[in-house]
């Protein structure tokens, strides 16, 4: 999986989503039927922020069934910490 950047943070009442444009590589793209992927990352705000859980996105839809690998969410866990992401959202909030 490649990450190429952040697509949207969206600021949802109690909620943060956070979308992650990424790639695979072909084999997963066709056997999911994946056209324009998202990783999105939901925080929760309630006192501080915390991450609440990360799921695949395609076309607005979740993809079901597709899990994460445990690579996946430490190469995505680096990329938000690299790029500061939970700052920049404390710092909408403040």
């Amino acid at each position: 999986m490649k990450i190429n950047g952040i697509r949207e943070i969206s600021y949802q009442g109690k909620s943060i989503d956070v979308n992650l444009g990424v790639a695979f590589d072909d084999e997963t793209m066709i056997r999911w039927n994946l056209v324009d992927p998202t990783v999105q990352i939901v925080y929760t705000t309630q006192g501080q922020i915390e991450m609440d859980y990360m799921e695949l996105i395609d076309q607005g839809l979740i993809v079901h069934s597709f899990e994460l690998s445990e690579e996946e969410i430490k190469q995505i866990n680096e990329y938000v910490n690299e790029h500061h992401i939970e700052d920049k959202i404390l710092k909408q909030l403040s």
